[in-house]
């Protein structure tokens, strides 16, 4: 039962009751009901509409799209990139250099003593 089925058996009881001094063209409970069953449509409009927008939510922009190319044609990102290569390029020299001493350092064994048990 909704709202306005309320009200409206609410009116068909004041109409159908004993007060017959309201009845007529200038009964207040008439005018008083009948702004209470437009609040109620009213209402129920709003109600469904939130319903309808709850149900089929928006969908969510990805993230990336919303940073993707924010640095584009910037030196600052262009000259920090570059920087990031070079630090890369001496820190793999560093570790190559690291390894070669390290392969120096270590002694040959022969073939015959790697396989002695």
């Amino acid at each position: 039962m909704t709202g306005r089925d309320v009200l409206t058996s609410a009116a068909r009881y004041w109409k159908s009751s004993p007060h017959e001094a309201f009845h007529g063209t200038d009964c207040p409970m008439d005018k008083t009901i009948e702004t209470l069953e437009n609040r109620v449509e009213a209402l129920e409009r709003e109600v469904e509409q939130l319903k309808a927008a709850q149900s089929s939510p928006a969908p969510k922009a990805n993230w990336i799209d919303d940073i993707y190319g924010i640095f584009a044609d910037d030196p600052g990102f262009v000259e920090m990139v570059e920087l990031g290569a070079q630090y890369r390029e001496r820190d793999r020299a560093k570790a190559r250099q690291t390894a070669k001493r390290k392969n120096r350092a270590r002694p040959r064994l022969e073939p015959s003593v790697r396989t002695r048990a």
